[in-house]
């Protein structure tokens, strides 16, 4: 006997090739005899063929497919826009471009037999044949960079020492939005992470799984030095412009300054310039490199903060 439906939610931008490979990935589900699903694909302005390519998946998926189009230009739009649409009491978001085993959702239904609102998975790389990471990369910022969260083979609950989660493998039961908000549409990317935070604010608990696992899709053309740096910059960005939302580190932002500057962002870039410098003359590429991307992100950190105190949204880049 069905329960219920699981909405999945998927928000795409000029990524048909990559999509492709979600939607079949979905096709290939084990069923649930107590849960039902649809798919809700929020094209956010694309101008490749996504559109044609939902077309031509509409009959495999048996009208359990749904497109929707959202011309403002933002992930959290389109989000926001297929939340609206979902017909399902439980919303699970994954990406455009990440591999789903096919118990998936077969898990994401029995982990709601129990007591849960709010839960996340594991988010593993998955790279293509025949490359390998770059000898200058920790693992801890590939990880970072794209999206990729473990914290360790057992289930539990989240707490303040975790830094957040990925919108990749999330699931939540749709009446939790009513109480935290919807996704925040200013935000560049971070939206996951901030919404993460409000729920927390609320006294939800967010329980983490470890068995229910998506692979996340690496591109060769993005593992670059470029690539990283504006990741962490941007990222930083995000940080700087919504600290004053943050009200555990507020505070420390604000505390103290120095030529109107939070006086903690100068001592810390000049500390990470330092290490920097150290381990390259080490000849140690991965330390070294490691110490450069928490430059970049205080630098970002820095902007974001002038963003704000400009009365400017937390998009580093405007």
């Amino acid at each position: 006997m069905c329960q219920g439906q699981i909405s999945v939610i998927i928000a795409t931008y000029n990524r048909c090739n990559s999509l492709k490979d979600t939607l079949d990935c979905l096709l290939k589900q084990k069923p649930s005899l107590e849960w039902d699903y649809e798919v809700i694909v929020a094209d956010n302005n694309s101008t490749d063929e996504t559109r044609r390519l939902i077309d031509s998946y509409m009959s495999k998926f048996n009208e359990k497919l749904i497109y929707l189009f959202e011309s403002r230009q933002g992930k959290s739009y389109a989000l926001n826009t297929a939340i609206k649409k979902a017909k399902g009491s439980i919303i699970a978001f994954t990406d455009d471009d990440t591999i789903l085993p096919d118990n998936w959702l077969y898990k994401i239904a029995g982990a709601f037999k129990k007591d849960i609102e709010f839960a996340c998975g594991k988010v593993t790389p998955y790279f293509g044949n025949g490359f390998k990471i770059p000898y200058w990369c920790p693992e801890k910022i590939l990880y970072r960079v794209f999206g990729c969260v473990t914290y360790g083979q057992i289930p539990r609950y989240l707490t303040d020492k975790d830094p957040g989660l990925s919108g990749m493998n999330i699931f939540v039961r749709k009446e939790i939005f009513k109480r935290v908000g919807s996704f925040g549409p200013t935000f560049y990317r971070g939206q996951d992470t901030d919404f993460y935070f409000r729920a927390r604010q609320l006294g939800i608990k967010i329980y983490y799984l470890p068995t229910i696992v998506t692979f996340h899709k690496i591109l060769r053309e993005r593992l670059t030095k470029k690539h990283f740096r504006n990741y962490h910059y941007i990222s930083g960005g995000f940080l700087g412009g919504s600290i004053s939302e943050i009200k555990q580190i507020e505070n420390k932002i604000y505390k103290r300054k120095i030529l109107n500057i939070p006086y903690w962002i100068i001592k810390d870039i000049l500390i990470e310039f330092i290490k920097c410098i150290f381990f390259i003359l080490l000849i140690q590429p991965k330390k070294s490199f490691l110490h450069e991307m928490q430059l970049f992100y205080l630098l970002g950190t820095l902007r974001g903060v002038r963003n704000y105190a400009k009365g400017k949204c937390n998009n580093p880049d405007i």
